[in-house]
């Protein structure tokens, strides 16, 4: 399960917050990403561009993990991650 993530370098040029889910804007106008919310397979591409648009380097995929599990039992465990 992938996830974006922002360091402190982002400045708030906004690139990144345009048209995108995964990211939005916090008080001081910095990206940060959606809580909650997973990178999708079929956006991963976009997601790419994203993370090369941002003039700070800011913005990176992380994994989020994975449980090995199936099932009911995987799917508990992913709501409490």
């Amino acid at each position: 399960m992938k996830m974006l993530e922002v360091s402190n370098k982002c400045d708030g040029c906004g690139l990144c917050t345009v048209s995108n889910q995964y990211l939005m804007e916090n008080e001081d106008g910095n990206a940060i990403p959606v809580e909650g919310v997973y990178i999708k397979e079929n956006d991963i591409d976009a997601v790419l561009e994203i993370v090369k648009l941002c003039p700070n380097g800011a913005i990176s995929i992380v994994d989020k993990g994975n449980t090995n599990k199936t099932g009911k039992l995987n799917l508990m465990l992913i709501s409490v991650i």
